[in-house]
C-alpha cells in the first residue's frame, strides 16, 4: 500500500467515521470477518493483544459506527459489518489494509483529521481584530 490509497474521499471516511485509533480497530475486527456478529466483550477479547479498549468503548464505536452506515445492531446487541454502499465498504477494506500494512500512518492520519476538526472548531470562535 501506498500513500496514494490515502485519497481525499478516504480521508472524508476517516474523518466523519473513524475519530480514534480504537474505533479503527473495532471496525477493523468487523470487516475482517463481515459474517460473523459481534458482542462487544467479544470485540475487547479480539482486541485484547493489540488494543486496550474497554466494552464501554467498543459500544461508542459500534454507536458511531452504525450512525454512519456501516454496522448493523441485532436486538441482542450484536454488530456486524453492514456498510450501507459500495463507497464505505471500499473505504472499509483500505481502512484494513492501512491497519495492516501502515499502522502508524493511519494513525497519524486519524489524529492529523482530528486536530484539524478542533482547530476549525475554535478559530470559528477567535476574535477577529
Amino acid at each position: 500500500m501506498d500513500e496514494s490509497a490515502f485519497t481525499a474521499a478516504f480521508c472524508d471516511f476517516v474523518r466523519t467515521c473513524v475519530p480514534s485509533f480504537e474505533a479503527a480497530a473495532v471496525l477493523v475486527c468487523l470487516v475482517r470477518e463481515p459474517k460473523r456478529s459481534w458482542s462487544a466483550a467479544g470485540i475487547v477479547d479480539r482486541l485484547h493483544a493489540s488494543v486496550s479498549i474497554t466494552v464501554a468503548e467498543v459500544e461508542r464505536s459500534l454507536e458511531l459506527l452504525g450512525a454512519r452506515g456501516l454496522v448493523a445492531r441485532s436486538p441482542d446487541g450484536s454488530a456486524q459489518f453492514r456498510p450501507s454502499g459500495y463507497l464505505q465498504e471500499a473505504h472499509a477494506r483500505t481502512l484494513v489494509q492501512a491497519y495492516e500494512e501502515k499502522p502508524v500512518t493511519l494513525v497519524q492520519l486519524i489524529y492529523a483529521l482530528r486536530d484539524d476538526k478542533i482547530r476549525s472548531f475554535s478559530d470559528a470562535f477567535r476574535f477577529r481584530s
